[in-house]
């Protein structure tokens, strides 16, 4: 969910020309070549299921949107967890406890015990939360600056050493303050709760230009001259950092070391560890000692200012549910029969949750009789800003509590969001690895890495998506490549399975995730992930949706299948939907049987080192050859050839040819706002060609078929 070289596509736009009309392309490939892969398209090809808000679950899982869903014909799926995104704990089960002697309040704990099918469960919202903004429905705020006393943020007490058993200094928390603009700084006031911290340090970026906090930017932190505090009191505390002000945009109070005062009236051991602070001013003191805040305290994200935390202690009550967040119930989700009889991607809860919640889970499905194998950790900590280092502590002790309910499971994740530039956290003590690296260095240090085992990321390569579709699809192999290799590079281990647990054009709705450029994109991000070794690959938006315009281009759209009415009925397909099918049912063949990807060269339809044509072969369980053709070029169609490689050289392919072939001839958007509609949509069309070359329309996918 970064920028995505969008500079770089507008300076290209200037440059690329337009290819010559019915230019051949040529595909040269060996029959009987090694396979760069070998894969089953029932067990490779998935999508996913999401949270949505207050009584929308309902309406999408019932009996004609499931017909239609499954007729697209994916195998595995994916269960997305909405709560992690949205800064909140799950209640998986509504029935469960409380650890709160009140039993209103406290740790939750969703019962274990089968009773009425679970149909709906949902999120409540963490009243201890610290960070602004969330990636859900963005309308919770932090109690950091929400200008009431009474209210705290409190750290996850599972990263204290109490848990972790290990030293505090090693998972220091922390608060990020963002003024939005450079402003002088040579104060700080903290009004603590309990308990506080008795080491902490206030420090600054040294990059003035650092912008986009989502994207971490601020790579140069340092301490203001007078902000290293190794006798903190608690209470009220306003502290002058600096003899004369430092300008910055981003201030960050490091958490070292607590002071051990608990909090008061409890004997839950994780009420008492972490840090509290109640309210948090940055700003400088006048000459008469006067401290001038330069924080705006208000109970609206959207108003005060924003706060960034490392971790957030998912202590809640009964009445903070939240009705926005409703998660499919585990129980619906595996009667809708979109699993069928495979075991999905079930998710557990990491950042907001408890170990305990999220084993109970897996002892809930079991006792079910549900199937369950792979499990993903947590959802996205990158974009949730928690340190690998934090991560791994949780995600350890989550391995180990669902372990003791079955060791065969196999644990992955984390679930990373798009970025394009890479993953990186935010540095502490010039801390400047990347999160990969650092999080498999922590399990190979305490020897747990058999405990990681499969990658996920997530893949939206567009966030400016109201940009020019055709050239941002003209890099788009590029991205995923440079992104697969940085991962690489970070540290994620080459024999290890990855997985792209959603995938679409972009993480905003758009115009061009409804029209053609959708189709185009999904089908090229399954080939170019078979392409580089993927075990797995869910697709996002089989959930009928409604269009939205996020972005205010006067762009609307979704990643969806298919679009819904107000009510949740489908109304139409869309582009998505039939290039889904075609790789479903077109360009593979029987979906349980090994199918081979193979090594191939495409020559032509190039234009400024951009392919405007990419190309997947498969040699399917009889024999056949069957290649996905992509023609990213929205005004020019092209000859493709097919040349086999032999002793005495390339020869062509051998006639006939079976062609399916989707277009804009099939397809047509009609764009009208919150109301836009395929004013033209058909399926595939499917002809035999005598012989080679046959045409490949401007923005079309082709599947060919041939003998050997």
């Amino acid at each position: 969910m970064t920028h995505s070289g969008r500079f770089l596509l507008i300076a290209l736009a200037a440059w690329l020309p337009t290819a010559t009309a019915n230019e051949t392309v040529t595909i040269t490939l060996d029959p009987n070549a090694q396979p760069l892969t070998t894969f089953v398209p029932a067990d490779t090809f998935g999508a996913g299921i999401d949270g949505h808000e207050a009584g929308v679950t309902r309406r999408l899982l019932r009996g004609a949107n499931l017909a239609r869903m499954k007729e697209v014909g994916f195998g595995p799926f994916s269960y997305r967890l909405r709560t992690e995104l949205a800064v909140e704990a799950w209640h998986w089960n509504p029935a469960g406890r409380f650890s709160g002697a009140d039993g209103k309040s406290g740790y939750w704990l969703s019962d274990t015990t089968p009773g009425r099918p679970i149909a709906v469960s949902y999120g409540y919202r963490l009243p201890r939360r610290g960070t602004s903004g969330d990636q859900a429905n963005n309308d919770g705020y932090s109690r950091l600056d929400d200008g009431d006393p009474a209210s705290f943020w409190k750290s996850n007490p599972y990263l204290d050493q109490h848990f972790t058993h290990e030293d505090n200094a090693r998972h220091p928390q922390w608060v990020v303050v963002d003024l939005k603009e450079p402003l002088p700084i040579d104060a700080v006031r903290i009004h603590w709760g309990q308990p506080h911290a008795r080491a902490w340090r206030m420090e600054y970026c040294t990059n003035l230009h650092a912008d986009y906090i989502e994207n971490r930017i601020c790579n140069a932190w340092a301490a203001f001259p007078q902000g290293v505090i190794a006798d903190g009191q608690g209470g009220t505390e306003t502290r002058r950092l600096a003899a004369a002000p430092i300008t910055a945009r981003f201030a960050r109070l490091l958490l070292l070391q607590h002071a051990g005062d608990a909090a008061p009236a409890t004997s839950d051991i994780r009420d008492s560890i972490g840090y509290a602070i109640r309210e948090l001013g940055v700003g400088v003191m006048d000459e008469n000692g006067v401290f001038q805040d330069r924080i705006t305290h208000a109970k609206d994200a959207h108003r005060q200012t924003a706060m960034f935390v490392s971790s957030t202690d998912p202590w809640h009550t009964a009445k903070d549910r939240d009705p926005d967040t409703e998660q499919p119930g585990l129980d619906a989700f595996y009667a809708s029969g979109l699993a069928g009889t495979g075991a999905p991607l079930i998710p557990v809860p990491l950042l907001y949750d408890t170990p305990e919640n999220a084993a109970a889970i897996i002892a809930y499905l079991k006792r079910q009789g549900h199937p369950v194998l792979q499990i993903e950790m947590g959802e996205e900590p990158d974009g949730q800003y928690a340190t690998p280092e934090d991560y791994g502590a949780l995600y350890l002790q989550v391995a180990t509590a669902l372990h003791r309910i079955d060791p065969a499971l196999q644990l992955g994740g984390p679930g990373f969001q798009t970025a394009i530039d890479g993953y990186r956290s935010w540095p502490i003590n010039d801390e400047k690895r990347p999160w990969m690296t650092r999080f498999m260095e922590y399990l190979r240090a305490r020897g747990r890495e058999n405990d990681f085992n499969f990658f996920t990321f997530e893949w939206y390569p567009f966030d400016d998506c109201c940009g020019e579709a055709s050239l941002q699809l003209a890099m788009h192999p590029r991205i995923l490549k440079s992104v697969l290799d940085g991962l690489r590079a970070d540290g994620v281990p080459r024999a290890l399975p990855w997985m792209i647990t959603e995938y679409g054009y972009s993480a905003f709705g758009c115009r061009a995730e409804v029209d053609i450029e959708g189709a185009l994109l999904n089908a090229e991000t399954v080939g170019l992930a078979l392409q580089e070794g993927a075990a797995r690959v869910y697709l996002y938006g089989l959930e009928p949706a409604e269009l939205m315009d996020e972005l205010n281009c006067n762009s609307w759209g979704n990643n969806a299948l298919f679009l819904a009415d107000a009510q949740m009925n489908i109304r139409s397909a869309t582009a998505t939907y039939h290039g889904a099918r075609l790789i479903n049912q077109d360009w593979v063949g029987p979906p349980g049987a090994p199918h081979q990807l193979l090594p191939i060269a495409v020559t032509g339809g190039t234009v400024f080192g951009l392919p405007r044509v990419s190309a997947f072969a498969l040699r399917l369980p009889d024999g056949t050859l069957s290649i996905l053709v992509i023609n990213k070029d929205p005004t020019n169609a092209y000859d493709l050839a097919v040349e086999f490689l032999a002793p005495d050289g390339p020869t062509p392919a051998p006639g006939p040819v079976a062609l399916t072939q989707f277009s804009r001839t099939q397809y047509q958007w009609h764009p009208a706002g919150e109301l836009g509609r395929p004013v033209v949509n058909q399926g595939p069309v499917s002809l035999t060609a005598p012989a080679l070359p046959v045409t490949i329309p401007a923005y079309s996918l082709s599947v060919v078929r041939l003998g050997t």
